[in-house]
């Protein structure tokens, strides 16, 4: 009978408020991307790469790898859709890997595609605060409610973009090696990272190798020492992990096993290559543009890629995200404005430095001090020392190289690879007796690092949804943002609750003073909209409908996707929806036949198009 009550009495656990909050926060992501998704982009792709992604989809949904492409395929272009011939029938794909695209597949299948996004974001949340509960339950919730409100992840969150998938995997994946050396079971958690580190590879291959270096470099750092140390010691003592079996069972076979469990999920990119275009080592990229690729030289981007242009990337980026991270800035617009007309043509149209100053960087040289230091000084001027040097690694090119150097391709590549030792070296550093906290930070900070500078290797830069080639490392600046409020939390414990509301207060004023606005001016661009969508249907008359878009294909007033980007979302890959959008030349009575031909039973309807505006030739 004792035994049964002391039994009962430690399943009553006291209620973890932190943990509670943290689901809180979960489903408060979950819910926010859905409404995003319904209320800002309507449900429907408005960038390029979004076209591309939902096309794939639906082809994965369907059952199939690729398509046939279809008859006068010139008609039934879509952005970033492939069509190929190169194991003789002309195949229909899109150019990106295929890893989200399965993902959303699995989500249209079951008729719920808004929802694989909201389920990454609410992952996402919840790895970090695992994560962050490394260090404390108060990191752990802090850096929960950054991301959950950070502007950048509710915009990537709603739309059909494959960045939140790939935040949570990353997050997963390092939980999951860290699991594994913190916990003792190897196996178990290296096999469930290599799967993560799989499917992130098939999703965003370039990140996943930055994700996976620190990670591979501390564990390897760790394998050295290790048998250093067992040189160093008398055979009588190689005992425990020292042991030669024991040291290759426990340590070095599992990590093999996570390689070789990535390497085998990255064999389906090479499977997708192959059916596409019979080359399973095929570069899809450049099928659409022959300079998309990474590298630097005339090789690479429309006029070539140099560091004097990676650097330029970076600044006008980090512009950007310094204020979309967590929606802090100065200058700007203020609660209850409209957004000002210049900030918003620049949101839209631009992707040059960003006139307010973002503010919400400057947690992270204070949490990157205190998680290295772990308590003791020493650590923290360790950390100082290695910050100035990445900080003359990335200001000594702008103020020392000649403007050939910074053109050399040979230069970037040498610069490139400096930077990663740098921001590698840490890892390397890190004793084995350290804090776990220690550890942990170090991780964190060449994790995002490594992000950075291998976003520097490509030709272009991203703010039209944010900086979101650097979002994979939003998590660990959550968590790193959290560490100098958390230790506040520690130095008044009185107050906690003061200074948990003041941060309340702060992220709401952000979301509704920056993150409402941010967000919301992408509703309707690139032309896409439901009310597009209403116009057609009445003029319908029941029957499916063909949409016909005339216009000219070359010149200044060529059409572009965005004159009918609306109705391309509502057309499948198979041609066999209700609705089905063609685009005709003009002029060109022998193609507009050919297409009338393949749909006899549908209902015309025309559209003129000049540009990216198109406009119905007949009233409702």
């Amino acid at each position: 009978m004792g035994r049964m009550l002391s039994k009962s009495a430690s399943m009553l656990r006291p209620f973890d408020w932190h943990r509670a909050i943290a689901a809180l926060l979960c489903a408060l992501a979950f819910w926010l991307s859905l409404l995003v998704s319904d209320r800002v982009f309507e449900g429907l792709p408005h960038l390029e790469d979004e076209v591309a992604y939902l096309f794939q989809a639906r082809v994965f949904a369907a059952g199939a790898w690729v398509i046939p492409s279809p008859p006068v395929r010139q008609a039934f272009t879509q952005p970033f859709i492939v069509d190929h011939a190169g194991s003789g029938e002309m195949r229909r794909f899109s150019k990106y890997p295929p890893g989200w695209s399965l993902l959303l597949g699995g989500g249209l299948a079951m008729g719920y595609g808004a929802w694989v996004n909201a389920a990454f974001a609410a992952a996402a949340v919840a790895l970090v605060y695992r994560l962050g509960h490394v260090f404390s339950p108060h990191v752990g919730l802090i850096a929960a409610l950054l991301l959950a409100f950070s502007p950048a992840a509710l915009l990537l969150n709603g739309s059909l973009m494959a960045h939140s998938a790939a935040l949570a995997l990353a997050c997963g994946f390092l939980w999951c090696v860290w699991n594994a050396e913190q916990t003792g079971r190897r196996w178990r958690w290296a096999l469930a990272a290599g799967a993560l580190l799989g499917v992130l590879l098939l999703t965003r291959p370039a990140p996943a190798v930055a994700v996976a270096l620190p990670l591979m470099t501390w564990l390897g750092g760790r394998m050295v020492r290790m048998i250093g140390l067992r040189r160093r010691m008398p055979p009588l003592y190689w005992r425990g992990e020292l042991g030669v079996r024991p040291f290759l069972t426990t340590f070095v076979t599992p990590y093999v096993g996570l390689a070789l469990v990535a390497l085998s999920v990255q064999a389906v990119n090479m499977a997708y290559s192959a059916a596409a275009t019979g080359d399973p080592r095929a570069n899809l990229y450049t099928l659409v543009w022959s300079y998309d690729r990474i590298g630097f030289g005339a090789c690479c981007g429309r006029t070539g890629h140099t560091l004097e242009k990676a650097i330029r990337h970076v600044r006008f980026d980090m512009s950007l995200a310094a204020a979309d991270l967590f929606g802090w800035q100065w200058g700007g617009w203020r609660l209850g404005d409209d957004l000002p007309p210049e900030l918003r043509e620049h949101l839209l149209t631009k992707a040059t430095y960003w006139p307010p100053l973002g503010l919400s960087f400057v947690l992270l040289p204070f949490g990157v001090l205190i998680g290295a230091a772990g308590g003791r000084g020493r650590r923290a001027w360790g950390a100082a020392a290695w910050a100035l040097m990445m900080s003359a690694w990335a200001v000594l090119p702008v103020v020392a190289f000649p403007l050939e150097a910074l053109r050399d391709p040979a230069v970037s590549w040498a610069w490139i690879v400096f930077g990663l030792l740098l921001a590698l070296a840490p890892t390397l550093a890190i004793p084995r007796a350290a804090p776990p906290t220690v550890a942990l930070t170090w991780l964190l900070v060449s994790f995002t690092a490594c992000i950075v500078i291998f976003q520097m290797t490509y030709w272009v830069g991203a703010q039209r949804y944010s900086a979101r080639y650097w979002y994979e490392a939003a998590g660990a600046a959550c968590l790193l943002s959290a560490l100098p409020l958390a230790a506040l939390l520690q130095r008044c414990i009185r107050w906690r609750a003061l200074v948990y509301a003041a941060l309340l207060a702060l992220v709401l004023y952000a979301h509704y003073a920056y993150s409402i606005p941010r967000v919301s001016v992408l509703h309707q661009f690139n032309n896409v909209s439901r009310a597009h969508i209403a116009e057609l249907n009445a003029r319908r008359d029941g029957r499916p409908a063909l949409v016909l878009v005339t216009g000219p294909l070359t010149g200044d007033y060529r059409v572009t996707w965005r004159a009918f980007g609306t109705y391309t979302a509502l057309t499948s890959p198979f041609l066999d929806s209700d609705v089905v959008v063609a685009r005709l030349p003009e002029g060109d009575a022998q193609r507009r036949e050919e297409v009338l031909a393949l749909f006899p039973t549908r209902q015309v309807i025309e559209m003129r198009a000049l540009a990216s505006e198109a406009w119905f030739v007949n009233p409702p």
